[in-house]
């Protein structure tokens, strides 16, 4: 094969391989730069969505809210001004300022700051604004808010009236309990039974709870079965 058929071939080939490859890079080109234009429609239409729902009042409302924490607690009063009310719970002392944007509640009507009480117990509410606190709704209760401590004994009951109930508990302690219309009395196996079947020397379960006042009885469940007991009598 001469020098010119071969330069010929080559050309050729050359030819052949440009038709073939240049339609599949402008193909490519071509895709390439729909898929760019269609990117950047779609930032721009998210762009205009994002500042027609920044612009739309209820949006602005929601977000609104969201940026402000509710903030609830309770507290005994200390000290009460015209402007102040002073808490303490069990996280220490909390100064509240107090204006003509808070509402104050007792059983459920509306009063004013002079009804409110040294020693009265109090359920703040409000939200918290650029890291301060604002107070918006007050509840006031004179009985005590504060949380019951619950107690469970055993023991063995050696007096009882329809006010009060004693044990004996498995420490040799006598303990006595208020009894009132929701003690409830249960038989071993949680069943309802009457009072005047728990008689002295029972041995019985007491749940209850301890206040400022002293100890209540909520439910006193035997150990052994009602029926064996009068089985034996």
């Amino acid at each position: 094969m001469n020098k010119k058929i071969k330069k010929t071939l080559l050309f050729t080939l050359s030819l052949l391989l440009l038709f073939l490859v240049t339609p599949v890079t402008a193909q490519e080109a071509t895709d390439s730069s729909s898929s760019i234009l269609d990117e950047d429609k779609k930032i721009e239409n998210m762009k205009r969505y994002l500042q027609n729902a920044a612009d739309n009042p209820n949006v602005k409302k929601i977000l609104g809210e969201l940026s402000q924490q509710k903030r609830g607690f309770i507290g005994q009063v200390e000290r009460v001004t015209k402007e102040n009310l002073t808490l303490t719970n069990s996280k220490g002392t909390e100064i509240i300022s107090f204006s003509d944007q808070v509402t104050l509640l007792k059983a459920n009507k509306e009063i004013s700051i002079d009804d409110v009480a040294v020693d009265d117990w109090l359920v703040v509410m409000g939200l918290i604004i650029d890291d301060t606190f604002t107070p918006k709704r007050i509840l006031v209760s004179s009985t005590t808010l504060r949380p019951q401590n619950h107690i469970v004994i055993l023991g063995t009951i050696i007096d009882q009236t329809n006010s009060e109930l004693t044990l004996l508990s498995r420490q040799n302690e006598e303990i006595s309990f208020d009894l009132n219309k929701k003690t409830q009395y249960q038989d071993h196996d949680g069943v309802v039974s009457k009072g005047s079947e728990f008689i002295e020397d029972l041995q019985v379960l007491v749940v209850g709870y301890e206040n400022d006042e002293g100890k209540v009885a909520s439910v006193i469940r035997t150990l052994v079965p009602l029926e064996t007991l009068q089985n034996n009598e």
